[in-house]
């Protein structure tokens, strides 16, 4: 049983960590700028974030821990120390307890592990070079990371569909050696952006962290996330919009929420300015819960929350701790989907977000209202919200 709402706030109920709202396995994310060591400049988490003003290519979701969850090596026999395990392209030859590969062909050092589609996973290595790339990479149109010098290496794969097979592809011309490979899981929905000019920026100000969204062609994506056994969703984020000047897509789950079943939506702005903050939720059928009022107009910081449940028809928006819509319209049937989320743009192409993201946390399920609260409370010390 819940105290009352009072209570928590007697209580001090900001001291949640978000951790605990994925504590009995619910799927989502927790993106929090303000920790330094889940940032990376680039989308394969090779340079670290260290300052105001690097580019954000890569943020660890911390629902699952982060690294502090990390995964077994999945690779057998990653130091060379037997001509085994292995499957050698021409080339490729194992000994003295290294891979070598010599050129005039493009050829593949390959292992099957067991990793999964979607998921992502830390590698490190040694190489040396003499010539050409050595391209790593994990399933089937997964991302990848190209090696084109000398170095120990420690990198951030997405891997792909099908197959997981782990490649060391050798182009043409590549000689070299490959020795220490390891493979580990790192858990969660990590998002990245592989396109460098549409990283967002991380910026800090009175004692705050946050991304900045340039409200052209900055965004940010995630591999899929599957919420197709759950109809509940709740959102909660720390936003500062800039500009009510066009229709703005903050946060989408799927391609296009309005012709993708099991979908939802943050619009920041809604229908070219008019509607201040939109929450959009989608079973067979669309509703929404919004705000047109003044007092949002933009520049407008904010925290806002959005839970919906498709079954029971219910679709809320909240803003600092303010029910300020709902709509129990029917949003049809069915569960949410398995669908990758777009941060910043309407997959990475259109209805570009001007604006801060303090904090952004995704839960498929409905949060209980004493501990939506506390959640809510957290993200406003983030954003420099109290209410």
């Amino acid at each position: 049983r819940e105290p009352p709402v009072g209570l928590l706030l007697l209580q001090g109920a900001s001291d949640l960590n978000p951790r605990e709202l994925f504590a009995s396995g619910e799927q989502g994310l927790w993106l929090d700028p303000s920790q330094m060591s889940t940032l990376y400049q680039d989308s394969n988490g090779v340079t670290p974030c260290t300052a105001a003003g690097d580019p954000v290519g890569l943020i660890l979701d911390q629902s699952r821990g982060g690294l502090s969850q990390i995964g077994a090596d999945l690779v057998t026999n990653g130091t060379f120390a037997a001509d085994s395990n292995w499957t050698k392209g021409a080339n490729w030859t194992i000994g003295s307890g290294v891979a070598t590969k010599t050129g005039g062909a493009a050829n593949n050092l390959t292992q099957t592990i067991t990793s999964t589609a979607a998921a992502w996973y830390r590698i490190s290595l040694d190489a040396t070079r003499t010539a050409g790339t050595l391209t790593v990479s994990l399933g089937t149109s997964g991302t990848t990371y190209a090696i084109t010098a000398t170095g120990s290496y420690t990198f951030y794969i997405l891997a792909g569909s099908g197959t997981q097979t782990l490649t060391l592809a050798g182009d043409s011309s590549f000689a070299g050696t490959v020795d220490n490979v390891v493979v580990r899981n790192v858990p969660g929905n990590h998002a990245y952006q592989t396109t460098s000019a549409a990283r967002p920026t991380l910026q800090t100000s009175g004692g705050l962290w946050y991304l900045s969204f340039d409200g052209s062609d900055d965004s940010l994506l995630t591999n899929a996330v599957d919420f197709s056994g759950t109809d509940e969703m709740t959102v909660i984020a720390g936003v500062r919009k800039l500009s009510d000047a066009a229709s703005a897509m903050f946060l989408e789950s799927s391609a296009n929420v309005d012709t993708n079943n099991g979908a939802y939506a943050i619009t920041a702005p809604g229908s070219a300015g008019a509607e201040k903050w939109k929450y959009i939720s989608r079973g067979t059928s669309t509703v929404d819960a919004l705000t047109t009022s003044a007092t949002y107009n933009a520049p407008n910081t904010v925290v806002l929350s959005a839970s919906s449940d498709i079954s029971t028809d219910s679709c809320v928006l909240r803003l600092s701790g303010t029910q300020i819509d709902s709509d129990t319209g029917d949003q049809g049937s069915g569960n949410y989907g398995n669908y990758q989320l777009f941060i910043g743009r309407r997959n990475q192409a259109s209805l570009p977000y001007n604006g801060h993201l303090y904090q952004l946390i995704v839960r498929g399920k409905t949060t209980p209202t004493g501990k939506l609260l506390e959640a809510e409370r957290f993200v406003g010390k983030k954003t420099g919200v109290s209410f």
